[in-house]
């Protein structure tokens, strides 16, 4: 029976952050970040 538990925890573990996963990338290739990262691109190069 354990093993059995262990087996659909880890499956369910694996598609979570699957999903998880996705959902950051979607996150950050909306068009709507895109200036965000624009800017943040440049930061190191900034001369205060």
């Amino acid at each position: 029976m354990t093993d059995m538990i262990w087996i659909i925890s880890k499956q369910f573990a694996l598609i979570y952050f699957f999903i998880i996963f996705c959902g950051i990338l979607i996150w950050a290739f909306r068009r709507k970040n895109k200036d965000r990262f624009e800017e943040c691109r440049h930061m190191p190069l900034k001369e205060e």
